[in-house]
Order: C-alpha cells, then sequence, then structure tokens
C-alpha cells in the first residue's frame, strides 16, 4: 500500500472584517477577526509512481493546474526539491464561495500534509512566507484558531479564542466570488465615503471583554453586498427575529452565521429558519489549530 497521509482541513468565519483601500501592490489592507469553526473538509494525499506529478480527485470543475492545492504543491516541491508523484483526494464539506476560507485552508493544510508525508519540516517563517504567496487567507491555517488579521491578510496576531457561544450557517443557494464582492464594494464607494465605525483597538475590546449580545461588528462586503443581494440582508433580520445574540456574513458571502448563547437557542432558530432555507450548519468555534490532526499510514 502506497505511504499517505490524511488530514481535516478547517472552515472560519470572520467576526468582523474591515476593507480599507486597495494598495500599491494590488492588494486591499484589511482588519479582521478570524475564528476557525468546526466544518472540516476531508484531505487524502498518497504517493504514486510517477514522480514529480499531481493528481486531484474531487469536486472541481476547473483544471488541476488551476487549483490552490495543486499550486501549494508545486511551491512545496520548488523550495524543499521533493519530487515524489502525489494523487490529492477530497471530501469538500465547506462550501464554495461562501467567505469560509474552504481553498485557503485546503493550501494550508496540503503544506502542512507534504511535512509529514516527505519528513522536510519548514521553518514556521518560512512556511508563513510560502502561505502568503499562495493566498491573503493561507497564513492563518498555518497559525492559531482566533486570530487578529491585517495587512492584506499576512500579518497575524493569536487571540484567545471565545468559545461561549453556538454558530449556526445559512448556506444560500447561490456563491460569491471575491472577485464579485470586491466589484460591488468599488461600485458602493464611488458613491458612498467609506465608514468604519469602530477602531481596531474597539474592535479588539469587544471580542476580548463583552458578552456577544453587545457585539458590534460589521462587515464591509455585507454592507455593499446586500444591495445587490437583498436576501443576505433578510437573513441576518431573521437570525435576529429567531433569538440570535449576533449575525453577520463571512468573508466576502455568502455563507451568512448567527450567534446564539445557548444550544436550545441556536436548534431552535434553525427550525423557525427551516422554512425558507435548505441548507443550515451547526458548529461551534474552535479554541486551538490542533483539530486539523495528521494520520499517518
Amino acid at each position: 500500500m502506497s505511504p499517505f497521509v490524511t488530514i481535516d482541513s478547517p472552515a472560519k468565519i470572520n467576526l468582523h472584517l474591515d476593507i480599507f483601500n486597495k494598495r500599491e501592490d494590488g492588494f486591499h489592507d484589511l482588519f479582521s477577526i478570524f475564528q476557525m469553526i468546526s466544518l472540516y473538509d476531508k484531505i487524502e494525499i498518497r504517493n504514486i509512481p510517477e514522480k514529480r506529478q499531481c493528481r486531484i480527485s474531487g469536486p472541481f470543475d476547473f483544471p488541476d493546474e488551476e487549483n490552490i492545492m495543486f499550486k501549494a504543491v508545486a511551491l512545496f516541491r520548488k523550495e524543499t526539491g521533493y519530487d515524489k508523484g502525489l494523487h490529492i483526494f477530497i471530501e469538500k464539506n465547506i462550501p464554495q464561495g461562501g467567505g469560509l476560507g474552504g481553498g485557503s485552508g485546503n493550501a494550508a493544510s496540503v503544506l502542512k500534509a507534504l511535512q509529514s508525508l516527505s519528513g522536510i519540516t519548514l521553518k514556521y517563517d518560512r512556511a508563513m512566507k510560502m502561505a502568503a504567496e499562495l493566498g491573503s487567507d493561507v497564513p492563518f491555517f498555518l497559525s492559531s484558531a482566533a486570530e487578529i488579521v491585517s495587512g492584506r491578510g499576512e500579518v497575524l496576531k493569536p487571540i484567545k479564542a471565545r468559545t461561549d457561544y453556538y454558530l449556526l450557517l445559512v448556506i444560500p443557494d447561490f456563491s460569491i466570488n471575491t472577485g464579485q464582492a470586491f466589484g460591488a464594494l468599488t461600485r458602493y464607494r464611488k458613491d458612498h465615503k467609506a465608514e468604519f465605525p469602530l477602531t481596531k483597538e474597539e474592535v479588539v475590546e469587544m471580542y476580548e471583554k463583552k458578552a456577544v449580545s453587545q457585539w458590534n461588528f460589521y462587515n464591509s462586503f455585507l454592507i455593499c453586498l446586500k444591495k445587490e443581494h437583498n436576501v443576505l440582508e433578510h437573513i441576518v433580520n431573521l437570525f435576529y427575529y429567531s433569538g440570535a445574540d449576533f449575525a453577520g456574513m463571512s468573508g466576502s458571502g455568502s455563507v451568512m452565521f448567527g450567534i446564539f448563547s445557548t444550544q436550545k437557542d441556536c436548534i431552535s432558530a434553525s427550525e423557525k429558519l427551516s422554512g425558507s432555507f435548505s441548507r443550515m450548519l451547526f458548529v461551534n468555534p474552535l479554541d486551538t489549530a490542533t483539530n486539523a490532526a495528521l494520520q499517518f499510514s
């Protein structure tokens, strides 16, 4: 049997997300609270005889070479010289185009798994630099379960994760890719001045010290996307009507989340929303990134 490694690749939500002006390098500066959640893709990587080959089996409608996991493999090869053939199998449970960081988490998980499969250990700083080359959100998935994120996503400050709440995700029947979200933001800001009601210090203090019912976070993308997708604001209102302490959108959408103080309230809300939305998920905030545990043959 060929050597293989399997890994759970977690999703994340953005509890708060400020998108600032575009930088000279084409990226936007941001400020956000990232939180890993108990929703995972399952990844298995096996060695195959054909050297330097990489095949991917999963629910993708584009060439392997365009997949961020393929790019992670190519970057790992470039950095380490590892030339064994690889076949990546993935079971996708994280909605694509939902703002949950599924692709970014997959890339980070592949970097983790390849170190175990190859026996080559990357220094932390090198691994983080590689992750940043793959995508703005990728470094987070090599770090802690909760982080204050800034820069274009590569500046991370670990914070103690809050786990005193329950999460209900509502997954609309459409996705929003990042390009569409930034396009909507650009159009919105042509006619509206960008506003950031909370300072960075206020955001951090709110997360660390205030009850969830006192959270007043927001998402720069939701402010503009709800003009183009009315259902997003409708979902937020339904969450609050159903007893949520806080509700919002993750990343560039389209997945929405409601936060509840008790599991009973979370379940009750899902029953109230079930008539309007067929796809919902119960998840929990993670307090450690080690939930993405490696398993070996």
